[in-house]
């Protein structure tokens, strides 16, 4: 519930410098704007139970991969990556969203 909306004000400052940036940062700071939305609805429906929260939250995690896996690959906006260490970092995004992915599996059983 915390990571994407805090990784999203973490760029917020670059809202002024955007239109120097070009198209491609606001499309950027658009997509990561929206995964954070995404990921804030997914909890918010996890915590309420609702009927529709396990697909949210499936969708949540493999959007917030993308968006991860994208900040390391190329990025248009601020990036407090270390150089070198990107492959590192995206192979350990994708084993902890393929083991969330996994949770989500399971506490779908569990509701059926």
């Amino acid at each position: 519930m915390l990571w994407e909306p805090l990784a999203f004000a973490a760029i917020a400052g670059v809202v002024p410098s955007l239109v120097a940036r070009g198209p491609l940062a606001i499309a950027e700071f658009t997509w990561t704007a929206a995964v954070a939305c995404l990921s804030v609805a997914a909890a918010w429906a996890l915590s309420t139970r609702a009927l529709a929260a396990v697909p949210i939250a499936r969708a949540a995690i493999v959007v917030a991969v993308a968006r991860e896996l994208q900040r390391l690959i190329w990025t248009a906006l601020p990036s407090d990556a270390i150089p070198g260490t990107q492959g590192w970092i995206a192979a350990a995004v994708s084993v902890f969203g393929a083991a969330l992915w996994l949770a989500t599996m399971r506490v779908d059983r569990t509701r059926a």
